[in-house]
Protein backbone atom coordinates (compact mmCIF):
# COMPACT_ATOMS: atom_id res chain seq x y z
CA UNK A 1 0.00 0.00 0.00
CA UNK A 2 2.78 2.47 0.48
CA UNK A 3 4.19 1.59 -2.76
CA UNK A 4 0.92 2.91 -4.26
CA UNK A 5 0.69 5.74 -2.00
CA UNK A 6 3.97 7.04 -2.86
CA UNK A 7 3.31 6.28 -6.74
CA UNK A 8 0.19 8.21 -6.70
CA UNK A 9 1.69 11.02 -5.28
CA UNK A 10 4.27 11.35 -7.66
CA UNK A 11 2.07 10.95 -10.54
CA UNK A 12 0.15 14.12 -8.80
CA UNK A 13 3.16 16.41 -8.97
CA UNK A 14 4.94 14.67 -12.00
CA UNK A 15 1.69 15.80 -13.63
CA UNK A 16 0.22 19.09 -13.70
CA UNK A 17 -2.94 18.11 -11.76
CA UNK A 18 -1.13 18.10 -8.37
CA UNK A 19 -0.53 22.06 -8.63
CA UNK A 20 -3.81 22.97 -10.53
CA UNK A 21 -5.26 21.18 -7.35
CA UNK A 22 -3.04 23.37 -4.76
CA UNK A 23 -3.51 26.40 -6.88
CA UNK A 24 -7.18 26.52 -7.51
CA UNK A 25 -7.64 25.20 -3.64
CA UNK A 26 -5.71 27.68 -2.02
CA UNK A 27 -7.03 30.62 -4.69
CA UNK A 28 -10.53 29.61 -3.77
CA UNK A 29 -10.40 29.16 -0.28
CA UNK A 30 -8.76 32.52 -0.37
CA UNK A 31 -11.90 34.17 -1.66
CA UNK A 32 -13.93 32.89 0.57
CA UNK A 33 -11.49 34.10 3.15
CA UNK A 34 -11.86 37.84 1.85
CA UNK A 35 -15.65 37.72 1.22
CA UNK A 36 -16.35 35.99 4.71
CA UNK A 37 -13.73 37.81 6.60
CA UNK A 38 -11.87 40.94 5.16
CA UNK A 39 -14.57 42.51 4.08
CA UNK A 40 -17.19 42.25 6.31
CA UNK A 41 -14.57 42.59 9.76
CA UNK A 42 -15.16 38.91 10.68
CA UNK A 43 -12.73 37.31 12.94
CA UNK A 44 -14.74 33.87 12.93
CA UNK A 45 -12.55 32.17 10.43
CA UNK A 46 -14.63 28.78 10.76
CA UNK A 47 -17.31 30.48 9.00
CA UNK A 48 -14.87 30.73 6.11
CA UNK A 49 -14.52 26.47 6.22
CA UNK A 50 -18.16 26.79 6.53
CA UNK A 51 -18.88 28.26 3.32
CA UNK A 52 -15.86 26.83 1.28
CA UNK A 53 -17.32 23.55 1.66
CA UNK A 54 -18.92 24.11 -2.01
CA UNK A 55 -15.47 23.83 -3.14
CA UNK A 56 -15.53 20.63 -2.97
CA UNK A 57 -17.69 19.93 -5.47
CA UNK A 58 -15.19 21.28 -8.20
CA UNK A 59 -11.77 20.00 -6.22
CA UNK A 60 -12.45 16.49 -5.25
CA UNK A 61 -13.16 15.57 -9.03
CA UNK A 62 -10.08 16.66 -9.95
CA UNK A 63 -8.65 14.58 -7.11
CA UNK A 64 -10.11 10.96 -7.81
CA UNK A 65 -10.93 11.26 -12.29
CA UNK A 66 -7.62 10.33 -12.76
CA UNK A 67 -6.88 7.69 -10.10
CA UNK A 68 -8.23 4.53 -12.04
CA UNK A 69 -10.01 5.83 -15.47
CA UNK A 70 -6.64 6.84 -16.31
CA UNK A 71 -5.42 3.48 -15.89
CA UNK A 72 -8.45 1.67 -17.50
CA UNK A 73 -7.64 4.17 -20.41
CA UNK A 74 -3.97 3.71 -20.89
CA UNK A 75 -4.86 -0.19 -20.60
CA UNK A 76 -2.47 -0.12 -17.55
CA UNK A 77 -5.54 -1.35 -15.53
CA UNK A 78 -3.83 -5.21 -16.10
CA UNK A 79 -1.29 -4.62 -14.11
CA UNK A 80 -3.40 -3.70 -11.04
CA UNK A 81 -5.41 -6.57 -11.75
CA UNK A 82 -1.91 -9.12 -12.42
CA UNK A 83 0.43 -7.16 -9.51
CA UNK A 84 1.01 -9.60 -6.45
CA UNK A 85 -0.71 -6.82 -4.37
CA UNK A 86 -3.94 -7.31 -2.79
CA UNK A 87 -7.02 -5.25 -4.27
CA UNK A 88 -7.81 -3.45 -1.00
CA UNK A 89 -4.32 -2.22 -1.02
CA UNK A 90 -4.97 -0.84 -4.07
CA UNK A 91 -8.04 0.91 -3.24
CA UNK A 92 -7.04 2.04 -0.18
CA UNK A 93 -3.37 3.16 -1.20
CA UNK A 94 -5.14 5.31 -3.99
CA UNK A 95 -7.73 7.06 -1.35
CA UNK A 96 -5.10 7.58 1.44
CA UNK A 97 -2.86 9.27 -1.91
CA UNK A 98 -5.78 11.57 -2.28
CA UNK A 99 -6.18 12.47 1.41
CA UNK A 100 -2.68 13.57 1.36
CA UNK A 101 -3.42 16.05 -1.16
CA UNK A 102 -6.40 17.34 0.54
CA UNK A 103 -4.53 17.20 3.85
CA UNK A 104 -1.55 19.53 1.94
CA UNK A 105 -3.94 22.08 0.30
CA UNK A 106 -5.80 22.38 3.91
CA UNK A 107 -1.94 23.00 5.28
CA UNK A 108 -1.91 25.86 2.78
CA UNK A 109 -4.84 27.33 4.32
CA UNK A 110 -3.69 27.50 7.65
CA UNK A 111 -1.78 30.94 6.92
CA UNK A 112 -5.34 32.69 6.87
CA UNK A 113 -6.33 32.09 10.73
CA UNK A 114 -2.46 32.66 11.11
CA UNK A 115 -3.27 36.09 9.67
CA UNK A 116 -6.29 37.04 11.85
CA UNK A 117 -4.50 36.12 15.08
CA UNK A 118 -2.55 39.06 14.57
CA UNK A 119 -4.96 41.09 15.37
CA UNK A 120 -6.89 39.01 18.29
CA UNK A 121 -7.60 35.90 19.90
CA UNK A 122 -9.64 32.97 17.57
CA UNK A 123 -11.72 30.59 19.45
CA UNK A 124 -8.55 28.04 18.09
CA UNK A 125 -11.02 25.19 19.42
CA UNK A 126 -13.88 26.00 17.35
CA UNK A 127 -11.54 26.44 14.17
CA UNK A 128 -9.46 22.94 14.66
CA UNK A 129 -12.73 20.96 15.57
CA UNK A 130 -14.13 22.62 12.12
CA UNK A 131 -11.11 21.60 10.32
CA UNK A 132 -10.87 18.06 11.49
CA UNK A 133 -14.94 17.82 10.40
CA UNK A 134 -13.69 19.59 6.97
CA UNK A 135 -11.34 17.27 6.27
CA UNK A 136 -13.26 14.04 7.47
CA UNK A 137 -16.14 15.52 5.14
CA UNK A 138 -13.50 15.47 2.10
CA UNK A 139 -12.15 12.32 2.74
CA UNK A 140 -15.42 10.86 2.52
CA UNK A 141 -16.09 13.11 -0.85
CA UNK A 142 -12.75 11.35 -2.34
CA UNK A 143 -14.49 7.91 -1.46
CA UNK A 144 -17.24 8.89 -3.89
CA UNK A 145 -15.49 10.03 -6.27
CA UNK A 146 -12.54 6.63 -6.38
CA UNK A 147 -16.00 4.53 -6.60
CA UNK A 148 -16.91 6.56 -10.14
CA UNK A 149 -13.64 6.72 -11.16
CA UNK A 150 -13.19 2.81 -10.95
CA UNK A 151 -16.68 2.74 -12.53
CA UNK A 152 -15.53 4.25 -15.78
CA UNK A 153 -12.65 4.61 -18.52
CA UNK A 154 -12.97 8.43 -19.27
CA UNK A 155 -11.22 10.74 -16.52
CA UNK A 156 -14.21 13.88 -18.18
CA UNK A 157 -16.62 11.09 -17.42
CA UNK A 158 -15.57 10.59 -13.63
CA UNK A 159 -15.25 14.36 -12.98
CA UNK A 160 -18.62 15.04 -14.13
CA UNK A 161 -19.79 11.89 -12.61
CA UNK A 162 -18.43 12.68 -8.88
CA UNK A 163 -19.53 16.46 -8.90
CA UNK A 164 -22.88 15.04 -9.34
CA UNK A 165 -22.35 12.37 -6.68
CA UNK A 166 -21.30 15.02 -4.53
CA UNK A 167 -23.84 18.00 -6.00
CA UNK A 168 -26.45 15.55 -5.06
CA UNK A 169 -25.28 15.28 -1.34
CA UNK A 170 -24.91 18.90 -1.27
CA UNK A 171 -29.03 18.66 -2.63
CA UNK A 172 -29.61 16.35 0.61
CA UNK A 173 -31.43 18.80 2.81
CA UNK A 174 -33.55 20.05 -0.15
CA UNK A 175 -34.73 16.64 -0.31
CA UNK A 176 -35.54 16.15 2.96
CA UNK A 177 -37.79 19.05 2.84
CA UNK A 178 -39.32 17.95 -0.73
CA UNK A 179 -39.88 14.14 0.70
CA UNK A 180 -43.39 13.71 2.55
CA UNK A 181 -43.32 12.70 6.23
CA UNK A 182 -45.93 10.23 5.43
CA UNK A 183 -46.30 6.22 6.49
CA UNK A 184 -46.86 5.31 2.54
CA UNK A 185 -42.99 7.27 1.77
CA UNK A 186 -41.49 4.96 5.01
CA UNK A 187 -42.60 1.99 3.61
CA UNK A 188 -41.22 2.52 0.01
CA UNK A 189 -37.78 3.70 1.75
CA UNK A 190 -37.63 0.64 3.03
CA UNK A 191 -38.34 -1.13 0.18
CA UNK A 192 -35.53 0.82 -1.70
CA UNK A 193 -33.25 0.12 0.84
CA UNK A 194 -33.91 -4.00 1.15
CA UNK A 195 -33.42 -4.23 -2.71
CA UNK A 196 -30.16 -1.98 -2.84
CA UNK A 197 -29.14 -4.25 0.18
CA UNK A 198 -30.12 -7.45 -2.32
CA UNK A 199 -28.36 -6.29 -4.85
CA UNK A 200 -25.08 -5.20 -3.11
CA UNK A 201 -24.81 -8.61 -1.46
CA UNK A 202 -25.62 -10.17 -5.07
CA UNK A 203 -23.08 -8.08 -6.69
CA UNK A 204 -20.26 -9.27 -4.05
CA UNK A 205 -21.52 -12.93 -3.71
CA UNK A 206 -23.14 -13.68 -7.36
CA UNK A 207 -24.82 -16.24 -5.34
CA UNK A 208 -28.52 -16.26 -6.64
CA UNK A 209 -30.22 -18.29 -3.87
CA UNK A 210 -28.41 -16.17 -1.00
CA UNK A 211 -29.36 -12.89 -2.42
CA UNK A 212 -32.65 -14.10 -2.26
CA UNK A 213 -32.29 -15.12 1.16
CA UNK A 214 -31.07 -11.85 2.55
CA UNK A 215 -33.66 -10.23 0.55
CA UNK A 216 -36.99 -12.35 2.39
CA UNK A 217 -35.34 -11.55 5.58
CA UNK A 218 -35.08 -8.43 5.04
CA UNK A 219 -38.64 -8.14 3.98
CA UNK A 220 -40.17 -10.17 7.14
CA UNK A 221 -38.05 -7.87 9.41
CA UNK A 222 -39.49 -4.66 7.62
CA UNK A 223 -42.98 -6.42 7.66
CA UNK A 224 -43.25 -7.46 10.73
CA UNK A 225 -42.26 -4.02 12.32
CA UNK A 226 -45.16 -2.88 10.34
CA UNK A 227 -47.38 -5.36 11.56
CA UNK A 228 -46.27 -4.47 15.56
CA UNK A 229 -45.46 -0.50 15.61
CA UNK A 230 -46.70 0.53 11.87
CA UNK A 231 -45.89 4.12 13.53
CA UNK A 232 -42.18 3.57 12.76
CA UNK A 233 -42.82 4.35 9.51
CA UNK A 234 -43.98 7.60 10.08
CA UNK A 235 -41.28 9.95 8.47
CA UNK A 236 -39.17 6.69 7.99
CA UNK A 237 -37.83 8.29 4.36
CA UNK A 238 -36.62 11.69 6.00
CA UNK A 239 -35.02 10.04 8.80
CA UNK A 240 -33.11 7.77 6.81
CA UNK A 241 -31.97 10.88 4.06
CA UNK A 242 -30.95 12.75 7.77
CA UNK A 243 -28.91 9.65 8.53
CA UNK A 244 -27.09 9.41 5.05
CA UNK A 245 -26.46 13.17 5.03
CA UNK A 246 -22.86 13.95 4.89
CA UNK A 247 -23.35 17.69 5.07
CA UNK A 248 -25.62 17.86 8.33
CA UNK A 249 -23.13 15.69 10.10
CA UNK A 250 -20.67 18.27 9.50
CA UNK A 251 -23.03 20.77 11.51
CA UNK A 252 -21.43 19.77 15.08
CA UNK A 253 -17.75 19.84 13.77
CA UNK A 254 -18.68 23.39 13.08
CA UNK A 255 -19.60 24.04 16.38
CA UNK A 256 -16.32 22.94 18.01
CA UNK A 257 -18.09 19.85 18.86
CA UNK A 258 -16.26 16.52 18.15
CA UNK A 259 -19.01 13.64 18.45
CA UNK A 260 -17.34 9.97 18.14
CA UNK A 261 -20.10 8.84 16.35
CA UNK A 262 -20.08 11.58 13.77
CA UNK A 263 -16.45 10.66 13.39
CA UNK A 264 -16.44 6.97 13.31
CA UNK A 265 -19.51 7.89 10.61
CA UNK A 266 -16.89 9.41 7.96
CA UNK A 267 -14.67 7.23 8.54
CA UNK A 268 -17.40 4.03 7.78
CA UNK A 269 -18.57 5.92 5.02
CA UNK A 270 -15.22 6.42 3.32
CA UNK A 271 -14.65 2.30 4.08
CA UNK A 272 -17.95 1.78 2.45
CA UNK A 273 -17.60 3.36 -0.79
CA UNK A 274 -13.62 2.18 -1.09
CA UNK A 275 -15.67 -1.00 -0.53
CA UNK A 276 -17.52 -0.65 -3.43
CA UNK A 277 -15.06 0.07 -5.14
CA UNK A 278 -12.97 -3.13 -4.42
CA UNK A 279 -16.14 -5.17 -5.36
CA UNK A 280 -15.88 -3.59 -8.69
CA UNK A 281 -12.51 -4.01 -9.61
CA UNK A 282 -13.00 -7.74 -8.29
CA UNK A 283 -15.72 -8.01 -10.81
CA UNK A 284 -13.41 -7.24 -13.36
CA UNK A 285 -10.49 -8.62 -12.29
CA UNK A 286 -12.19 -12.14 -12.01
CA UNK A 287 -14.33 -11.24 -15.67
Amino acid sequence: MIAIIKKELRNYFNHITGYVFLFFYTVLTAIFFVMTNVLQLNAEYFHTLINSIMIFMLMIPMLTMRLFAEEFAQKTDQLLYTAPISTSSIVLGKFLSACIMLFIGMAITFIFPYLLSNYGTLPMSRIIGTYVGYYLLGCAFISIGILVSVSTHSQVVAAIGSFAMIFLFFMMGGLIMAIPATREAGLISSAVFTAAVSYIFYSSTKNLWASGGVFAAQASFFGTIYMLMPSFYDGLAIRSLQWVSLVSRFQSFSMGILEVADVAYYITFSLLFCFFAINVIEKRRWA
